[in-house]
């Protein structure tokens, strides 16, 4: 696995997407409000679990025997179950620290898609054929996702937003929520993985 150095709360956040520009300007509005409210906030990598779209996609494709991802070298990224944030999030409730606080939050390891699409694939029982794209073609056809879905009023499931995502290292340092809110992941990749397609096949998505 490459070696790649965490990224801390001290960090300047660089969204590479919408969605990851959203996020931030959220998180910029609520903490204004710090001095008339307690605001805490917390910043979790990919989320995965029951009842997810986004990583369900990915699921689908492995669960065809294929692996796509951006061509080059590999990249590392957090990850974290659903469960686990929720109870990031009711000890960030309860736990005393100063308004304005921020904190990441995300399972124990670092993977790479490569781990994940493994990982999914031994819980659905194949062994995924990695498919490797060149990121100036993704780009290309997330365009052109991008306008069917303008012109026939559905929102795209697959975007250049989600494409400059995968291309990136997205891994945090979670100590600070270990040591100021007590946060310890319990839920592991493979265990989670596990679960996740359990639900995605108990509820017919798979």
């Amino acid at each position: 696995m490459p070696a790649r150095t965490a990224c801390t709360e001290d960090i300047p956040p660089r969204p590479v997407s919408p969605y990851g520009w959203s996020k931030l300007y959220g998180e910029l509005a609520v903490l204004t409000a710090r001095d008339r409210m307690r605001v805490i906030v917390l910043r979790p990598p990919v989320v995965y679990g029951p009842r997810d779209r986004g990583v369900w996609m990915f699921a689908r494709w492995v669960a065809r025997g294929l692996l796509p991802m951006p061509s080059g070298p590999p990249r590392t990224l957090s990850l974290c179950y659903i469960q686990d944030l929720v109870e990031a999030l009711l000890a960030a409730g309860e736990a005393d620290v100063p308004s304005g606080e921020v904190f990441q939050v995300a399972g124990e390891g670092a993977f790479t898609w490569e781990d994940v699409g493994g990982a999914f694939g031994e819980a659905v029982g194949v062994r995924p054929r990695v498919l490797r794209v060149p990121v100036p073609l993704l780009l290309a056809l997330a365009a052109t996702t991008e306008a069917w879905g303008w012109a026939t009023g559905r929102p795209p499931c697959f975007s250049r937003g989600k494409v400059r995502e995968a291309a990136g290292h997205w891994l945090c340092d979670t100590s600070k929520a270990k040591r100021q809110l007590g946060v310890i992941p319990r839920v592991g990749l493979m265990e989670g993985v596990a679960l996740t397609v359990k639900w995605y096949r108990d509820a017919g998505w798979l």
